[in-house]
């Protein structure tokens, strides 16, 4: 395994580590405050990009990670708008490039 790939495994391994509790704390409390919508978002964006990368220089770790990551960063924008406020211009964030309001 080369250094890229270790990298990467550590980063997407992070990556899902960091997204699990709050995941946890929305299916168990059903209560979405203190979870933002675009750090999810923003997430499930560079997961794909991630799970791109492992698919596309065969790296099965960093797939399998990397999907695990989107899926649970995907859970989590979910939940965030089931059990939170109504979606905003602010939570499009991840998608312009920057803040838009």
């Amino acid at each position: 395994m080369n250094l890229p790939s270790i990298l990467g495994t550590i980063g997407t391994g992070v990556g899902l580590i960091r997204a699990v509790p709050q995941l946890a704390r929305l299916l168990r409390a059903r209560e979405a405050f203190g979870v933002s919508a675009d750090t999810a978002a923003t997430s499930s964006i560079v997961s794909f990009g991630w799970a791109t990368y492992g698919y596309v220089t065969d790296h099965l770790s960093i797939l399998v990670y990397a999907v695990f990551q989107l899926t649970t960063s995907g859970l989590i924008v979910f939940f965030k708008l089931e059990h939170g406020k109504r979606l905003g211009v602010k939570s499009l964030a991840p998608f312009s490039g920057g803040t838009l309001g």
